[in-house]
């Protein structure tokens, strides 16, 4: 009976030896040749503050915070590009902190229906238009970018600035975009 004992203890032994270098090399590749690429490159851009990746649910999500106001399209879509040619195969999203405050929120908030309004009618020139006029009555700069995928949103005064990117898909899948 001893002997069988003995036989199973190595066998789980040598099961919890297996388990743990599996997860600990996963731990590795994750860090030295996902990671650490993806951070030193979004780093190395000179609108990005600071960069962290956390893996949640086999997701990664990376947080970038923004320096000043810039071109939030292209800025997207070049931490988008960054990201992606290193987590090929994998889920990530991307989190971009600025530097809003409550007033450009409170800004934001009040322009929301006319943002999903002009999204679900693809009717921009009317969005640009509305956001012109409360630009000019609250004293706010903004930046209205539209690609076939997203709306890119930029509101800033003095030293403070909010990025938003909205979804252009709506709940049937299909983008916003008309086919001709």
């Amino acid at each position: 009976m001893q002997k069988n004992e003995f036989k199973i203890g190595l066998v789980l032994l040598a099961l919890l030896i297996v388990l743990g270098a599996l997860v600990g090399g996963q731990k590795l590749y994750n860090t030295n040749l996902i990671e650490k690429p993806v951070l030193k490159e979004l780093r190395a851009l000179s609108y990005v503050e600071n960069a962290k990746i956390n893996k949640a649910d086999n997701v990664y999500q990376i947080k970038v915070d923004i320096s000043q106001p810039g071109n939030l399209k292209n800025e997207y879509n070049e931490i988008d590009k960054t990201v992606a040619d290193h987590i090929k195969g994998h889920q990530y999203e991307i989190e971009l902190v600025d530097k809003r405050d409550e007033n450009l929120q409170n800004e934001l908030q009040s322009m929301e229906l006319a943002i999903y309004e002009a999204i679900a009618r693809d009717n921009f020139l009317v969005l640009e238009q509305r956001f012109a006029d409360k630009a000019e009555r609250d004293h706010f700069n903004y930046l209205l970018q539209i690609d076939e995928q997203k709306l890119y949103v930029r509101l800033s005064r003095s030293d403070r600035f909010l990025y938003e990117i909205i979804e252009r898909v709506d709940t049937n899948g299909s983008s916003g975009v008309k086919e001709e």
